[in-house]
């Protein structure tokens, strides 16, 4: 348990991070069934909120109680830090993208300020700026979450033997 202090610090990024993402579904599930994007987009949010549940159990149960836990548990594990991975990926090459291409935040910027009422226009540049500052704390936000997952892995295959079929 000594050398888990780097994994716990990630693990807490990751919870904020999946604690902000459950509170974007609530807001976001009504409009997600009128939207097919937007419904993936939140099936793809809700496995960094299940995985961030289901690693913290498993965290909690092997590494800490030294508790026995299922094969389910672990396969949960397995199927959400998965699609977990194929998120952060895209995510990160989105982000990329974006920051990478120079007119893509004026563009953004000037499409904002055309749908916004003329009288509460908002300063181009600091607009812009709050956006980029937004990617770049989604780009370190998934490259933690790729971190913490590529270690659970590690903990999954360093504890295995504490996983058991569940007795009847």
């Amino acid at each position: 348990m000594k050398g888990l202090f780097i994994y716990r610090f990630l693990g807490f990024f990751v919870n904020i991070g999946a604690f902000m993402m459950a509170f974007m579904l609530f807001g976001m599930i009504s409009f997600a069934f009128r939207n097919p994007a937007l419904l993936l987009y939140s099936a793809l949010m809700l496995c960094v909120v299940l995985y961030a549940w289901f690693v913290n159990k498993f965290f909690v149960r092997v590494i800490v109680r030294k508790e026995p836990t299922t094969f389910k548990h672990r396969d949960w594990i397995r199927v959400n830090s998965i699609v977990c991975l194929v998120f952060a990926t895209l995510s990160i090459l989105s982000c990329a993208a974006y920051l990478l291409n120079p007119s893509m935040p004026h563009d953004l910027v000037a499409q904002f300020n055309n749908q916004v009422d003329p009288t509460a226009k908002i300063d181009p540049k600091m607009l812009e700026k709050a956006v980029k500052q937004l990617v770049w704390g989604m780009v370190i936000f998934f490259l933690i979450l790729v971190a913490h997952i590529l270690w659970t892995y590690d903990l999954l295959r360093r504890y295995r033997s504490h996983f058991q079929e569940p007795q009847s």
